[in-house]
């Protein structure tokens, strides 16, 4: 599934979610091409925080600051 599409590059990402008896999980996975190149990632994040606001919004965002810190896309 396309979740971004500019001029320099496109994400392709699925999220996914299991909330367990005492912790949710969080999964954020896909590929990113740029230049003629495929880079894969995967997060998965955890928490005990039943109540956790942003943890949905959360495994996005750190995905994209890590893409970002590597310089593969831009802010």
């Amino acid at each position: 599934m396309i979740v971004k599409d500019t001029l320099d590059y496109v994400i392709r990402a699925k999220t996914g979610w299991a909330d367990e008896e005492k912790r949710m999980v969080g999964w954020y996975v896909g590929y990113l091409e740029k230049n003629n190149k495929t880079y894969y990632f995967t997060n998965c994040i955890q928490t005990k925080n039943l109540d956790h606001p942003d943890f949905a919004k959360d495994r996005i965002d750190i995905t994209y600051a890590i893409l970002n810190e590597l310089k593969l896309i831009g802010k």
